[in-house]
C-alpha cells in the first residue's frame, strides 16, 4: 500500500510539512510520504472524509449492474464480479460494526464508503497488517 497514492485517490490534503522524512528541496509530499505522527494524522484525515463525504440515504452499499450481452449472446457467466466483492466487504463492514464488533478496510476509499453510512466511527492504523480498523464511536 502506498499511502500518498492511497490519499491522492481519496482527496485528502497532504504535504512535506506533515512527513517525517527530510527530503531536501521538497515542497509537495512525494511517494514516500509518512507521516510525522500518524494519531494525528489520521484524525486529521478521517475528519476530513467525514466533513467532505456526502451521506447516503440508504443503509447499505448498492450497486446496480447492468449486464451486457457478449458476442455469444450470453449475459451471464455465473462469476461475481470484483465489484460485487467490494460491495459485499463495505456491507460486512457496516454490519459488524453496528452490532459493537470490529471491522478491517484497507484504504481510505474503503473507509469513505463506510463513512457515508456510518459517520460516527473511529479509525486506528495496524501498521503490521497494512489495514485500518473500524468500529462505531463510544459516545455518539
Amino acid at each position: 500500500m502506498n499511502l500518498h497514492n492511497d490519499l491522492l485517490h481519496a482527496h485528502i490534503p497532504h504535504n512535506c510539512s506533515q512527513c517525517c522524512r527530510s527530503c531536501p528541496q521538497r515542497t509537495t509530499a512525494c511517494t514516500d510520504f509518512y507521516p510525522s505522527n500518524s494519531r494525528i494524522f489520521l484524525d486529521y484525515a478521517v475528519a476530513r472524509l467525514r466533513c467532505e463525504t456526502p451521506q447516503a440515504k440508504d443503509t447499505i452499499l448498492r450497486r446496480y449492474v447492468h449486464n451486457r450481452p457478449d458476442r455469444d449472446g450470453g449475459t451471464d457467466d455465473g462469476i461475481d464480479t470484483l465489484d460485487s466483492y467490494y460491495v459485499q466487504m463495505i456491507n460486512d463492514t457496516l454490519k459488524l460494526i453496528r452490532t459493537g464488533k470490529v471491522g478491517y478496510l484497507y484504504t481510505f476509499g474503503q473507509i469513505q464508503d463506510v463513512i457515508r453510512f456510518e459517520p460516527h466511527i473511529q479509525v486506528r492504523y495496524i501498521p503490521d497488517a497494512g489495514a485500518y480498523e473500524i468500529r462505531m464511536e463510544d459516545n455518539k
